[in-house]
């Protein structure tokens, strides 16, 4: 779902989480600022990247394991930098409460929803490796291969090199 700051609707409820979208101050800098509750009535607040105009992000449930009932929250706003950036939250609900999953920064306005790519039920986030801009050409011509990452355990992990994901690679 994509939001923006004077939108009529700032509420959602999705997948049975309660998603509250708003515009709050970092810094003197306006952010986006999603305020999620669960059905047990716990919250979790998170602030996006800030700018000087009108905010703005993307939020989406996923389900990254199909084995558990569970869902996370993909929320993701964008810096606003030249070449630069999708800053993207991953939040789920754990035994001990919220926690909120820290992807970094990605080139581009967005990163695409996680899929799964090896066929094991769990689903990984296929990105580029932005080790590669500038590396061996300007960046309008650089052209960076894949590198797949996945949530374990409350960590974003680069995952490309298990032998599972060599197909995606030869690809």
């Amino acid at each position: 779902i994509e939001w923006e700051e004077g939108q009529p609707v700032s509420n959602f409820h999705v997948a049975g989480f309660d998603i509250q979208m708003t515009a709050g101050l970092d810094d003197d800098l306006r952010v986006p600022v999603m305020t999620v509750t669960a059905p047990d009535g716990q919250t979790v607040q998170v602030h996006g990247e800030g700018k000087s105009g009108k905010v703005s992000a993307r939020f989406a449930v996923v389900q990254l394991n199909a084995a558990s009932d569970e869902r996370q929250i993909l929320f993701s706003s964008f810096s606003y930098g030249a070449h630069c950036c999708a800053v993207p939250y991953l939040v789920e609900m754990t035994k001990d409460g919220w926690r909120t999953v820290t992807m970094g920064a990605w080139d581009g306005d967005q990163i695409d929803l996680p899929k799964d790519v090896d066929g094991d039920g769990i689903k990984e986030f296929v990105l580029r490796d932005q080790g590669f801009l500038y590396s061996f050409s300007p960046y309008a011509d650089s052209y960076p291969p894949i590198v797949v990452y996945a949530v374990n355990d409350g960590r974003f992990e680069d995952v490309s090199g298990q032998a599972k994901y060599r197909k995606l690679f030869i690809d």
